[in-house]
């Protein structure tokens, strides 16, 4: 005894020192894990701030050198005006005028703000009309100043003067000037256009506070600034650095941080050139301003989350006493989020798929009814041939491949229209593509290569397992087909997160998380013309006889039903990449099973009684004689209420045969409920050609509902009549 107890308080001893260091190891946690989340979200948050500022300052920037670029355009179209209307005419005839080119003048300066002034200086730096004075007798001596010997010499076009004030000390402006010549090319004298700096501050006072602007000649000279700093600030910003460094690299256009020599304060400024100009155009922002509203971002969230942190650090203290339940909480709280679901539908239905749906659903149901007859009976007789007669059995061979290739191109059809009922199921892209490599090898051939990418840490989805590989197999045989000497097929599998908008766009689906099918190959290529026509129902470029034209239709039918897209990419000489994106899902994968319906199993009965009920003369027949082959006692019905008067007169009926669609009032479903209502034990098994809506919801088969689709065999009818009743409990 003394040494079993020993032992127990061994194992306790251990189980406690375990839980402290668990829970000592959880208390650094919960005030080192915050802080650690709190930094990395510090950090994202600050280059948020950041990076809409310079966003922002961009945006700006466009905005004000476009202004910028037009006034200039404005100011070299006003000079080419004022040189043709002096064309030809001698300065003493101008002078002589003088009235009549001062008047033009003046219309011309009127219709533009900035401009105080419109000269014309001779030669010799004499007056000869102005848009402001007349007369303009006196400009003083300007021959030896800069911007009259520029172009005395033939220098620049454009020329500007740095900023200088009138001489009645009422205002500033700076000149733009640009060379006048005859009709020889010879110097004539200049075109002066005396601009306003203040109708620059007017400008940019019109944008948010914060932004600073200044443009700035080539040299480093400001002409203009705003805010304006006052009298102390620079008339010209300092060499070697700054602005100017970054010019001397980067000439047309760019973006530095600097301290500025104006205020002293850390800015990130961008400049652009003004075309056709010495001009800069430039705007900064303050990066302490920047930072300030980070502060006062993050402030927020340390109010909110600092208690938080604080209640987790005593939650975790507390947890010394509560480790066991606070466990057992935690471990329900993870099977609670391992059950989560998340189901997505999303329809995008064009007319043309609309039309195809109709014209689908409309033959649907009759034609699948047409060839379970055929079918049925080309089975039956197969069934009673004499084996020695090759020749018939060849026969109805190929006369049952005949009508199960029409069973296929109907299935394609409403798969495309996305009419066909899906068994949804979480899916395993990387498990489904892995259990297909043998198959895909044998189809491709030995001439191609096969290569598969199966993503790490694939997520789930939720799909009709067999249509995925369905769409699979028909990508492979596109791409089989399209490398007729051999070549390379790649299959990939990965996650995308297109939680992004502009990303989601480009991939063609609403944004999200999925996971992707990529199916690449080697092959000739799609002309551009042809590629918005693949997944056209019956569009193929296949020799006739070698296509249907449903391959891709159908892919994109089931895609669209699935809550997915299809988007396909190719280039003539380089080969297809074909992207399945399915929703993700947050359910496991169900473990796959031997499900009854596809044992060998001999589906035989022991008299069981049962109602069919099917409106088509030829599927009814087939379906009774098929059933009383089996060992079923059989009562048929041909619609709603001869099925009903039936079940009440034999109250030995066990199950119910239904096909869904019935002439008359009431449909499958309804027949069903109602006969539920009158036993509440009936089994019941659907069949239809055409789903409707009237056992399925968003494309998919409502849970419980059991559904023979047609065209069918009698094994298959007889192997889900079996099941059917060797199923213990059935629900709707």
């Amino acid at each position: 005894m003394t040494g079993a107890s020993e032992k127990g308080r061994t194992a306790r001893l251990i189980e406690a020192v375990g839980s402290v260091r668990l829970l000592g190891f959880l208390l650094v946690a919960s005030v080192v894990l915050p802080v650690l989340l709190f930094a990395g979200f510090s950090y994202l948050s600050y280059r948020a701030h950041y990076v809409g500022a310079e966003t922002r300052l961009a945006q700006t920037l466009d905005v004000v050198h476009e202004h910028m670029r037009k006034v200039l355009e404005a100011h070299e179209l006003a000079a080419l005006h004022i040189s043709d209307l002096l064309a030809g005419k001698s300065d003493a005839d101008i002078r002589r005028d003088e009235l009549v080119f001062h008047a033009r003048l003046a219309t011309l300066k009127n219709a533009m703000p900035q401009v105080r002034d419109l000269r014309v200086l001779d030669a010799g730096g004499r007056p000869v009309v102005s848009a402001s004075i007349y007369p303009f007798t006196t400009a003083g001596d300007v021959t030896e100043a800069d911007f009259f010997r520029v172009h005395r010499s033939e220098g620049p076009n454009i020329y500007i003067s740095e900023v200088m004030t009138s001489r009645n000390r009422v205002g500033s402006f700076f000149l733009e000037t640009r060379r006048w010549e005859d009709a020889d090319g010879n110097f004539r004298g200049i075109v002066a256009i005396s601009v306003e700096p203040s109708y620059y501050h007017r400008f940019f006072s019109g944008f948010p506070q914060g932004n600073v602007f200044s443009l700035v000649r080539e040299d480093g000279a400001v002409l203009a600034r705003y805010p304006d700093p006052g009298i102390d600030a620079p008339a010209r910003l300092p060499a070697g650095r700054g602005l100017l460094s970054e010019i001397a690299q980067s000439p047309d256009q760019g973006t530095y941080r600097a301290i500025s020599s104006v205020d002293g304060v850390e800015r990130i400024a961008s400049y652009r050139r003004l075309p056709n100009s010495p001009l800069y155009i430039t705007a900064n922002f303050s990066l302490p301003e920047v930072r300030a509203a980070w502060r006062n971002d993050m402030m927020s969230h340390i109010l909110l989350a600092g208690p938080a942190t604080f209640g987790l650090f005593l939650i975790t203290l507390l947890a010394y006493s509560q480790a066991r339940r606070e466990h057992e909480a935690l471990e329900q709280l993870r099977r609670e989020i391992d059950l989560r679901q998340r189901t997505e539908a999303q329809l995008l239905q064009s007319q043309k798929m609309e039309a195809v749906g109709r014209l689908t659903g409309g033959i649907a149901h009759d034609f699948n009814n047409l060839l379970t007859v055929v079918l049925g009976n080309l089975e039956t007789i197969a069934r009673q041939m004499p084996k020695a007669n090759e020749r018939l059995q060849r026969a109805v061979g190929n006369a049952r491949m005949g009508a199960e290739r029409a069973a296929s191109l109907t299935h394609r059809l409403l798969a495309f229209s996305r009419r066909q009922p899906l068994e949804v199921k979480p899916v395993d892209l990387n498990a489904l593509v892995a259990g297909m490599a043998d198959l895909m090898r044998r189809t491709i051939g030995e001439t191609i290569a096969i290569e598969s990418r199966l993503g790490a840490g694939l997520w789930m989805t939720e799909a009709d397992s067999n249509q995925i590989e369905n769409a699979l197999l028909n990508l492979v045989i596109n791409a089989r087909d399209a490398m007729p000497d051999g070549g390379r097929l790649k299959i990939e599998t990965g996650n995308a997160d297109l939680e992004d908008e502009d990303a989601a766009k480009k991939a063609g689906v609403s944004a999200g998380n999925y996971v992707k099918l990529c199916v690449t190959d080697s092959g000739a290529g799609i002309p551009k013309d042809v590629l918005d026509m693949v997944f056209e129902p019956f569009f193929t470029t296949k020799p006739t006889g070698q296509g249907t034209g449903l391959g891709l239709s159908m892919v994109y039918g089931f895609m669209q039903q699935t809550g997915g897209h299809v988007r396909i990419e190719s280039e003539p000489g380089r080969g297809t990449t074909v992207r399945l994106y399915f929703p993700r899902s947050d359910m496991v994968a169900e473990i796959s099973g031997t499900r009854l319906s596809d044992l060998e199993i001999e589906p035989t009965g022991n008299g069981e009684t049962i109602l069919v009920c099917e409106d088509d003369e030829g599927v009814r027949q087939f379906s009774v004689q098929t059933l009383r082959d089996f060992g079923y006692r059989v009562v048929e019905a041909r619609d709603m209420k001869d099925a009903l008067t039936r079940l009440d007169d034999n109250p030995g009926v066990v199950a119910l045969f239904t096909d869904v669609v019935l002439p008359g009032e009431g449909n499958g479903r309804m027949l069903a409920d109602e006969a539920r209502r009158r036993r509440p034990d009936l089994r019941v098994l659907f069949t239809t050609g055409y789903t409707r809506d009237a056992i399925v919801r968003d494309g998919k088969l409502e849970d419980g509902v059991e559904l023979l689709t047609k065209p069918f065999s009698s094994a298959d009818l007889g192997r889900r009549i079996h099941a059917l009743f060797a199923a213990k409990t059935q629900h709707m």
